[in-house]
Protein backbone atom coordinates (compact mmCIF):
# COMPACT_ATOMS: atom_id res chain seq x y z
CA UNK A 1 0.00 0.00 0.00
CA UNK A 2 2.73 2.53 0.73
CA UNK A 3 4.11 4.89 3.11
CA UNK A 4 1.98 6.95 5.14
CA UNK A 5 3.16 10.04 2.96
CA UNK A 6 1.83 8.32 -0.60
CA UNK A 7 -1.41 7.85 1.35
CA UNK A 8 -1.52 11.31 2.17
CA UNK A 9 -0.42 12.57 -1.15
CA UNK A 10 -3.49 14.30 -2.04
CA UNK A 11 -2.64 15.60 -5.28
CA UNK A 12 -1.98 12.29 -7.26
CA UNK A 13 -4.31 10.17 -9.19
CA UNK A 14 -4.90 6.39 -7.69
CA UNK A 15 -5.67 3.68 -10.45
CA UNK A 16 -8.54 1.47 -10.05
CA UNK A 17 -6.34 -1.48 -9.69
CA UNK A 18 -4.41 0.54 -6.29
CA UNK A 19 -7.38 1.44 -4.88
CA UNK A 20 -8.99 -2.51 -5.15
CA UNK A 21 -5.66 -3.40 -3.61
CA UNK A 22 -5.98 -0.54 -0.71
CA UNK A 23 -9.78 -1.68 0.08
CA UNK A 24 -8.58 -5.36 0.48
CA UNK A 25 -5.49 -4.31 2.80
CA UNK A 26 -8.15 -2.46 4.66
CA UNK A 27 -10.11 -5.32 4.96
CA UNK A 28 -7.78 -7.59 6.05
CA UNK A 29 -7.25 -4.96 9.07
CA UNK A 30 -10.94 -4.70 9.72
CA UNK A 31 -11.47 -8.79 9.49
CA UNK A 32 -11.94 -9.05 13.14
CA UNK A 33 -13.97 -5.68 13.47
CA UNK A 34 -17.64 -4.88 12.72
CA UNK A 35 -17.30 -3.29 9.09
CA UNK A 36 -15.75 -4.11 6.06
CA UNK A 37 -14.70 -1.55 3.03
CA UNK A 38 -16.09 -1.07 -0.27
CA UNK A 39 -15.07 1.23 -3.64
CA UNK A 40 -17.07 1.88 -6.12
CA UNK A 41 -16.71 4.22 -9.24
CA UNK A 42 -19.73 6.64 -9.42
CA UNK A 43 -21.35 9.82 -11.27
CA UNK A 44 -20.83 11.19 -14.90
CA UNK A 45 -17.25 11.95 -13.32
CA UNK A 46 -16.77 8.40 -12.74
CA UNK A 47 -15.35 9.39 -9.63
CA UNK A 48 -14.30 6.93 -6.45
CA UNK A 49 -16.12 6.54 -3.57
CA UNK A 50 -14.79 4.89 -0.55
CA UNK A 51 -17.59 3.30 1.37
CA UNK A 52 -16.88 1.64 5.25
CA UNK A 53 -19.96 -0.38 6.05
CA UNK A 54 -21.38 -2.41 9.11
CA UNK A 55 -21.07 -6.32 8.76
CA UNK A 56 -24.40 -7.33 9.90
CA UNK A 57 -26.46 -4.05 8.70
CA UNK A 58 -24.51 -3.53 5.37
CA UNK A 59 -25.87 -0.08 6.16
CA UNK A 60 -22.66 3.01 4.66
CA UNK A 61 -21.25 3.88 8.51
CA UNK A 62 -18.85 6.24 5.80
CA UNK A 63 -18.56 7.29 2.45
CA UNK A 64 -15.64 9.47 1.54
CA UNK A 65 -16.00 11.35 -0.64
CA UNK A 66 -20.03 11.60 -0.09
CA UNK A 67 -22.18 10.80 -2.89
CA UNK A 68 -24.13 13.94 -2.43
CA UNK A 69 -20.76 15.77 -3.07
CA UNK A 70 -19.86 13.57 -6.76
CA UNK A 71 -23.46 14.64 -7.58
CA UNK A 72 -23.13 18.39 -6.82
CA UNK A 73 -19.29 18.09 -8.64
CA UNK A 74 -21.20 16.22 -11.91
CA UNK A 75 -24.22 18.79 -11.90
CA UNK A 76 -21.69 22.01 -11.33
CA UNK A 77 -19.50 20.60 -14.23
CA UNK A 78 -23.34 19.83 -16.28
CA UNK A 79 -24.38 23.36 -15.31
CA UNK A 80 -20.87 24.66 -16.76
CA UNK A 81 -20.87 22.60 -19.93
CA UNK A 82 -17.74 20.10 -18.88
CA UNK A 83 -19.84 17.09 -19.87
CA UNK A 84 -20.56 16.36 -23.59
CA UNK A 85 -23.67 15.33 -24.85
CA UNK A 86 -23.19 11.72 -26.73
CA UNK A 87 -25.85 12.74 -29.33
CA UNK A 88 -23.79 16.06 -30.71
Amino acid sequence: MGSNGEILNKNRDYTLDEVKKAADELNKLFKDKSTYVEYEVYGKSKSITIKILDNKTKEIVKEIPPRKLIDMVDKLCELAGIFVDKRA
